[in-house]
């Protein structure tokens, strides 16, 4: 059972083969249940950097997330958010076991 209410959905989207043309094909979908805040905040990403987040992402347990993936999420309106995670990290609880992963993109 999470350990906050997930009443959205994200899809991730990993990475296929390569192109032939410096790009690569999308490859598996894999449909989640999330939690998603709309917020405009600054974050450090994995090489140190700080930039700008537009969603934080909550999703259970350790979820197989990778910087390579694109997040595509929808709101109620039919706004999209559609891009690769800025920051990857497991909320994890008093036991040391990972509770949440809060990806922001």
């Amino acid at each position: 059972m999470p350990l906050i209410p997930l009443k959205q959905s994200i899809t991730i989207t990993k990475p296929g083969e390569d192109d032939g043309w410096g790009g690569t094909t999308p490859g598996e979908e894999v449909e989640l249940s999330a939690r998603v805040t709309e917020t405009h905040e600054v974050v450090t990403n994995q090489h140190g950097d700080e930039m700008t987040s537009t969603a934080r992402i909550y999703v259970d347990g350790l979820a197989d997330v990778t910087y390579a993936d694109t997040v595509l999420y929808a709101d109620e309106l039919g706004r999209t958010i559609d891009k690769e995670p800025i920051s990857i990290a497991p909320v994890r609880g008093i036991a040391g076991a990972s509770l949440l992963t809060k990806i922001h993109l």
